[in-house]
């Protein structure tokens, strides 16, 4: 009985497999390729690549690779001839736009961008880095430029001149101030120091920074044709130095825990005692001498810059044991690490052996 009953079995299946199975078989069947594996085709197609690659047309290398890699997707050599010269396509339109975005060219460095997403169309992370290049702001151009408030400004003959000045600190400053037309009055204390100084085609601000430099001496303005000049000296520039005021105000990318801590960078980096932060009206005023606020002012500017990021390329390569010892090379197959206290690194360094 247990016989007659395999058998039954046995024959339902064959009968079904008879009557149904042309079609299913058909219609899960291996799909028709789109393009028939050639490789000759393929080998030509390489060839072609090579020789664009060599004159330089590496869109059309590109392109020759690529097709290869249709007819033989399955040979290694090949579909790696592509990937290696797109990723060193990409590479190099990469570092060509960090470049241009460190110097602060930020169109340049997004069409860079822009090539080596045309080339991996893939590849999200040129995206996301497009996206931060062309946030950046242009430091070059500042949209709302502060001003300092309470300089007295002298009224200057423009040009430039010729110097060639002999004598001692006060007859140098009266040469300069005459050629440019104005007055010059001096401390009491100043001492003579002997000048010799020639430059020739400075402007006013030039020819004073070099006669102070060289005389030991600083000045201020009094009235627009008036200055006065004393020694350079820490007591000197406490009675004597210019005091002025300006507002620098803050971007919108600048955040209120960040505006504290840039109000104490600014006390201590630049000693200065009388800033205040306004965090409604988003801005930092500080009351100082001229050097001291051109200082804040590149502080902030280096706080609202756009941060640097760098960009890490990685390459994983897939090693295979066996090929490798075939090409006589050994592969470890263990490692060793070893401690090494900071007193034995300070033994290290100060060894002359």
């Amino acid at each position: 009985m247990a016989v007659c009953s395999t058998l039954l079995c046995a024959a339902s299946v064959s009968f079904a497999g008879q009557s149904g199975a042309p079609a299913t078989a058909t219609t899960t069947s291996k799909p028709a390729m789109a393009v028939l594996l050639d490789p000759k085709r393929a080998q030509k197609d390489v060839e072609a690549g090579d020789k664009a690659t060599a004159e330089g047309r590496f869109d059309d290398a590109l392109a020759a690779y690529d097709e290869a890699a249709k007819y033989a997707p399955q040979n290694a050599a090949i579909v790696g001839k592509g990937a290696t010269l797109r990723s060193q396509l990409v590479r190099a339109h990469t570092d060509n736009a960090e470049q241009f975005a460190l110097s602060g060219d930020v169109p340049k460095a997004v069409d860079e961008l822009r090539t080596a997403m045309r080339i991996d169309p893939t590849n999200a992370i040129l995206g996301e880095r497009m996206a931060q290049i062309a946030a950046m702001r242009d430091d070059s151009q500042s949209p709302h430029p502060a001003t300092i408030s309470g300089l007295q400004k002298l009224n200057t003959q423009t040009g430039k001149h010729n110097l060639d000045l002999h004598g001692d600190t006060r007859s140098a400053y009266d040469m300069v101030t005459h050629m440019f037309g104005i007055k010059a009055a001096f401390d009491p204390d100043l001492p003579a120091h002997r000048v010799h100084l020639r430059v020739d085609d400075v402007d006013f601000t030039t020819a004073m920074s070099l006669l102070a430099q060289s005389t030991g001496t600083f000045w201020r303005p009094v009235d627009a044709n008036l200055i006065f000049v004393t020694q350079d000296t820490t007591e000197k520039r406490r009675q004597f130095a210019v005091q002025a005021e300006q507002s620098f105000p803050l971007s919108a990318s600048v955040a209120p825990e960040e505006m504290t801590e840039l109000l104490r960078v600014m006390r201590e980096i630049t000693a200065s005692t009388h800033i205040e932060l306004d965090s409604h009206s988003r801005s930092i005023t500080m009351r100082d001498t001229p050097e001291r606020l051109a200082l804040a002012s590149e502080l902030i500017e280096q706080v609202e810059r756009a941060r640097g990021e760098v960009m890490l390329e990685i390459e994983l390569l897939e090693v295979d044991r066996d090929k490798a010892t075939q090409l006589g090379i050994t592969p470890p197959t263990s490692a060793q690490a070893f401690l090494i206290s900071p007193n034995d690194i300070r033994a290290l360094s100060q060894a002359s052996g």
